[in-house]
């Protein structure tokens, strides 16, 4: 299980082994999408804006990408929940 409470408040991205779920980030919701629904994640460059995370969904789903200036701090552990997820979606759990 991985948690990451990104500083300056700007959000929380937890993963349980099989629900990924995104708090904040100007939301007033959180956001909740099942691994198997998860078809690619990613933490990227997102060039003047800072990082980019992306998840795809599968089935017509819209997905989830947001912009994000990351400490390195934050963005290792953000790369470790990554990988995470994306050794959960192989498995097929």
């Amino acid at each position: 299980m991985s948690n990451v409470a990104l500083e300056g408040g700007l959000g929380t991205i937890s993963f349980d082994g099989q629900v990924l779920e995104i708090f904040g980030f100007g939301e007033q919701r959180s956001q909740r999408v099942h691994v198997g629904q998860i078809q690619n994640i990613e933490l990227g460059n997102g060039g003047l804006i800072g990082s980019l995370f992306t998840v795809d969904v599968g089935a017509g789903g819209m997905g989830i990408k947001m912009a994000m200036k990351l400490t390195d701090k934050d963005r290792a552990a953000l790369q470790n929940l990554v990988k995470e997820v994306r050794a959960a979606t192989r498995k097929g759990t």
